[in-house]
């Protein structure tokens, strides 16, 4: 086979131009090509709500904003802790040992009008004491989370939030939600943040 320097710059001006030539083919109207839009699995909220109530948590101790920077939160809403209320909370703090060795980049949270009893609290299954228990500001949050348009008009009782670390509520979950949903929405963010 002979070397042909003819042929050798077709080839490198054909493999330089070809990607190009499939851009272009895949952008155009001729294709139906679509990427696959990536699946969140709860509700995006748009603009995100910032946690800058002033809260105190059911020991009595004063928080802010920065309590909840720095780290994700899954943040649950009720009324009252009963039953399907620990049930979530116990999912949530699976959900926390799942992420493995970034366990300790995410907390808990839950918010109600009154705090968890004694009893209450074993009852999640060891997790209360990494729950941080926030009282007397359900009626601030529900406020904060009623400015989100995409939920006019419905409760905020019995959901589950996610806050970025830098405290923006920025999902919102339905009580029904598959717990892998949720892991694999934090998981995939953490990851896009640099924080995995």
């Amino acid at each position: 086979m002979t070397n042909n320097p003819r042929m050798v710059l077709l080839l490198l001006f054909a493999a330089f131009l070809s990607p190009i030539l499939i851009a272009i083919f895949l952008n155009s109207t001729w294709s139906d090509y679509r990427p696959a839009p990536s699946r969140s699995h709860g509700e995006l909220i748009q603009p995100p709500r910032t946690l800058n109530v002033r809260l105190r948590s059911a020991a009595g101790i004063d928080s802010s904003k920065d309590t909840f920077v720095g780290r994700w939160w899954l943040i649950y809403v009720d009324r009252e802790c009963a039953e399907p209320c620990r049930q979530r909370l116990h999912t949530l703090a699976q959900i926390q040992r799942a992420m493995g060795r970034k366990q300790a980049e995410i907390g808990i949270a839950v918010i109600t009008p009154n705090t968890l009893s004694t009893a209450e609290a074993r009852s999640v299954h060891g997790a209360s004491e990494n729950i941080l228990q926030l009282a007397d500001v359900y009626q601030e949050v529900e406020k904060l989370l009623a400015a989100d348009n995409s939920g006019a008009g419905e409760s905020y009782a019995g959901k589950t939030y996610l806050a970025d670390p830098l405290g923006n509520i920025i999902m919102r979950y339905q009580q029904r939600q598959d717990p892998s949903g949720i892991r694999k929405d934090l998981k995939r963010l953490m990851r896009l943040t640099k924080l995995e």
